[in-house]
């Protein structure tokens, strides 16, 4: 695949990075971990801390789950 765009990026910038070989879940429980009770989101004025957040969407995951059937 021919990207002409790379002729004008500086030497600085490299034309590929390499990122860990991680999920999704991954990061989520790495950042929570981390920075558990920083805030995530502000929902109309109620704070979520990234471990509630966590918590709430593994949650909502697996009602989602049950729905389709699973065990």
């Amino acid at each position: 695949m021919e990207k002409p765009w790379l002729a004008h990026y500086p030497p600085s910038i490299p034309a590929t990075l390499d990122y860990p070989k991680k999920t999704l879940s991954d990061y989520l429980w790495e950042t929570a971990e981390q920075y558990g009770d920083k805030d995530a989101i502000d929902f109309f004025g109620r704070l979520f801390s990234k471990k509630l957040l966590l918590i709430t969407s593994i949650n909502v995951y697996q009602i989602f789950l049950k729905t389709r059937g699973a065990r």
